[in-house]
């Protein structure tokens, strides 16, 4: 699925916050020249998630 955004006159995008949390959980962000790239993600293990991070166990479990 292609999705387009619009410019405003200073250059900046305007994203609902519902897309901006998802874009940086299924896409990975890349600026080329002036256009904004959003590849998918194929490996579930980039995926950034908000708070900490999960690699380890929660303290107090074995």
């Amino acid at each position: 699925m292609i999705q387009t955004f619009r410019m405003d006159s200073k250059n900046r995008l305007s994203l609902g916050s519902d897309v901006v949390n998802n874009i940086g959980r299924q896409f990975h962000i890349e600026v080329v020249g002036d256009c904004i790239l959003l590849r998918p993600i194929k490996d579930k293990n980039l995926v950034i998630t908000r708070g900490r991070k999960r690699k380890q166990p929660l303290p107090g479990k074995k």
